[in-house]
């Protein structure tokens, strides 16, 4: 213990003299790993907050756990008996339980409420204690409250930030200190060559920077503590949440600038303890990046100073690739981030799908269903603040081992569930003329990636409201055999369809040959199906083209009108889900007055139609409360930052390692007017360059995570958004990185050489008055 204490003293006390006596050299780490704990108390103090602000939000409307609904008297004292006597015991799954009667407008039933403890299980104490007593499990519902879905979901986890994020930050932040010591080590080779030679290894390299590093980040950890809690409260006091600042934050953000210090410095030391010790004496350049021109200009008939500068680009190449790519990198996140405060923004401004409805037909005719749905239609998209209600009748292709045929022009992308059908081997004779007659055609494509839509005029009425149609969707009520066709799988535009395009569909009819392969191969059962099954084949018409229709299963839709559906699914088209969407601007309160009129038109149609709420508006007030979009775009600015240290930082060791060139050039007669143009020169073309490569950088990167929430994750079932996102760059956040872009590349070359420039005419004045004294 008496070793390790001498030993933190030691290297505190030689980092303290390195940090204080050459504070200048040290202000680029000051301020970046300032941002870097600004950026780490965000993630934690935003985290904790919306954690403690979710808790209180939902216990102030739900004082309950479980809620068992539509119960008669019998049944609720039932119950009540059945937890008379567990309730005595230490070791009883709930805490405490208690019945009421709904109001008459709400159905006037008994409603049994049970809290449970927080280590026991809901499963088994719904399995044991309350199906038993339920006579009719169609009539009685049984539901979690959205405080008990969230604690159970979550286990309180919560209150710990996204791992990606955190992880996101921690390399983001990886990069600009090793960006930064990369800089630090080129400038001072003479020095860690000295080092070296006097037997510091690779540890003590490290061990001397991460403890430099780690006084600096002491140093700045109450400044950047005290602003991120003022950011924070100002976010927050516009919708009256508490800012939470608990004791594991500060370990939480030490604990990320150490791993930050020890592995953003790890590589520059590691390349540096490599060399040999003479090779780092000898150095006496940035990287040896900078060298002298071998070739006269006034030779070469060229103007000084601008061919002189610009040719400098091609001497100075390797470094200014290097700093260019270790600073717009920067900019390029920054501009991600924007993109991604954009996702967020779209996500609290869409509609809410508030309710569903499930409708059980087991005790009423379809006369009267099909009545009862009408009349739901009708009153419930009556209601202020309802923006559509959809019935969805609905049947998989794969259900119904059917399949379509399509062009190859007609598909963009295969996604794997497109199976080329040009060289299938039909079985059944019949069926391979038929087959050999579409593949003329070209109808060389087969999928069974599709699902059949029974679309009446109501929900015609829907999607022409809410998504980007191209032709005239009601032309399916009255055409034989006309089609409306979705483009999107996983939220991707697959296919490529235009009005008056055709499409093939196989009604299954038998199976010639079992399919004995494997059931995850989509290419290998789509190709079965073609070649072993008989079926029959109907050519419908495209009528309509859904340009954005959401997908996150995996299948197209291909729409049709009633008579088509039954034909070709052998299905009654009759709808046994419905959804019901507020407007996006609906409150919780609001949601309230909705919700009892929605239980009145409910009481007219039976106990048929089970009516849940997936309580969506108040799941919108926490995420506005939350403030994800503004604290995107903070966290993203904090990360544009690091740009200009990055420029500033590196232009000011460079251009002083020229100045004997420019002694040089002075002595040939050069005059400052000119060689200030040579750095505004190349000011302005770093700038360019800088704005071009953030740009072409951003594209990619913006892409990638567009590809990964609009696609991959809704495609591996992490996700399931019934939203698409559009694929563009934010004209605020490029027009941001140009300015800093164009400002950091322009200044970070004139205002290092203004300074030197101010330092040699202090040392030019003092040489002169000793001159005069002497």
């Amino acid at each position: 213990m008496e070793f390790l204490f001498e030993y933190l003293k030691r290297n505190i006390k030689y980092a303290a003299k390195n940090v204080f006596l050459k504070f200048k050299e040290y202000i680029p780490f000051f301020a970046a790993i300032f941002i870097i704990e600004c950026v780490f108390f965000t993630i934690f103090i935003t985290t904790a907050s919306n954690a403690r602000n979710i808790n209180e939000e939902l216990k102030s409307s739900f004082d309950y756990d479980i809620v068992v609904t539509g119960l008669t008297e019998p049944e609720s004292v039932a119950l009540k008996n059945s937890l008379f006597y567990p309730s005595f015991k230490k070791d009883r799954a709930f805490e405490e339980y208690w019945i009421r009667q709904a109001p008459a407008n709400e159905g006037g039933d008994f409603r049994f409420y049970i809290n449970m403890r927080e280590d026991r299980n809901h499963e088994y104490f719904i399995a044991d204690y309350i199906r038993p007593h339920i006579s009719d499990s169609n009539r009685i519902t049984v539901e979690l409250s959205p405080l008990y879905e969230y604690e159970i979901s979550s286990n309180m986890l919560s209150e710990s930030p996204s791992v990606l994020l955190v992880i996101a930050m921690c390399l983001i932040s990886i990069l600009a200190i090793s960006a930064i010591y990369s800089v630090r080590v080129n400038n001072q080779k003479f020095m860690y060559g000295i080092y070296i030679t006097f037997g510091a290894n690779l540890k003590k390299l490290i061990s001397t920077a991460v403890f430099e590093m780690m006084l600096i980040g002491m140093l700045t950890f109450i400044p950047a503590a005290a602003i991120t809690y003022l950011f924070s409260y100002l976010a927050y006091s516009p919708f009256g949440v508490a800012v939470v600042f608990e004791t594991g934050c500060i370990i939480k953000v030490l604990v990320c600038v150490l791993l930050i210090s020890i592995v953003g410095v790890y590589l520059p030391m590691k390349i540096t303890s490599r060399k040999p010790p003479i090779e780092l004496i000898v150095s006496s350049d940035n990287s040896n990046h900078v060298i002298s021109p071998r070739t006269s200009y006034n030779l070469l008939g060229k103007k000084y100073p601008r061919h002189y500068e610009t040719l400098s680009f091609w001497r100075f190449r390797k470094y200014y690739v290097k700093l260019i790519l270790s600073s717009v990198i920067f900019t390029s996140i920054f501009i991600c981030g924007f993109y991604i405060s954009d996702m967020y923004e779209l996500n609290n401004t869409k509609e809410m799908c508030e309710y569903t409805v499930i409708a059980d037909t087991a005790d009423i005719s379809d006369t009267q269903h099909q009545n009862n749905i009408n009349y739901l239609y009708n009153e419930i998209t009556s209601i202020d603040g309802v923006s559509g209600v959809t019935w969805n009748v609905d049947a998989p292709a794969t259900e119904l081992q059917s399949f379509l045929l399509t062009k190859q022009r007609n598909v963009r992308k295969s996604r794997g569930v497109m199976a080329d059908i040009s060289s299938a081997e039909i079985e059944s004779p019949d069926m391979k003329r038929k087959v050999d007659d579409f593949r003329e055609d070209k109808y060389k494509l087969a999928t069974n990636a599709f699902k059949y839509s029974c679309f009446d005029e109501n929900m015609l009425g829907y999607i022409s409201e809410h998504f980007e149609i191209i032709g005239d969707p009601y032309e399916i009520l009255n055409s034989p055999n006309g089609v409306i066709v979705s483009e999107n799988i996983y939220n991707e535009r697959c296919l490529n369809f235009s009005i008056g395009d055709e499409i093939v569909l196989a009604k299954h009819i038998d199976t010639l040959t079992a399919y004995d392969g494997d059931l995850f191969d989509r290419l290998g059962v789509i190709k079965h199906l073609v070649e072993k099954t008989y079926c029959e084949y109907e050519t419908f018409k495209v009528v309509a083209v859904i340009k954005d229709y959401p997908d996150t299963l995996g299948t197209f839709t291909v729409g049709m009108n009633e008579n088509n559906f039954v034909d070709m699914t052998m299905r009654t088209p009759t709808p046994l889900k419905a959804t019901v969407y507020l407007d996006s601007n609906v409150d919780v309160e609001k949601a309230e007055t909705i919700d009892d009129k929605i239980n009145s038109v409910m009481l007219n149609v039976g106990n048929s139609y089970n009516l849940r709420r997936t309580y969506e508006t108040l799941d919108r007030k926490i995420a506005n409360e939350k403030n994800q979009t503004l604290f995107a775009i903070i966290l993203s600015f904090l990360v544009l930052i690091m740009s200009p240290v990055v420029w500033f930082f590196s232009q000011s060791a460079f251009i002083e390692k020229r100045d004997k060139e420019l002694y040089v050039l002075r002595t040939f007669g050069a005059v400052e007017s000119q060689i200030s143009k040579m750095f505004s020169r190349s000011g302005g073309i770093l700038s360019a360059l800088g704005f071009v490569v953030a740009t072409l950088m951003s594209l990619p990167a913006s892409y990638l995570i567009y590809m990964l929430f609009n696609t991959w994750l809704p495609s591996l079932g992490i996700i399931r958004n019934d939203i698409m996102y559009k694929f563009y760059i934010s004209p605020i956040a490029l027009i941001t990185c140009a300015v800093v872009s164009a400002a950091s590349g322009y200044l970070a070359s004139m205002i290092p050489y203004k300074l030197s420039q101010r330092k040699k005419n202090k040392a030019s004045i003092k040489n002169e008055y000793k001159g005069d004294k002497s």
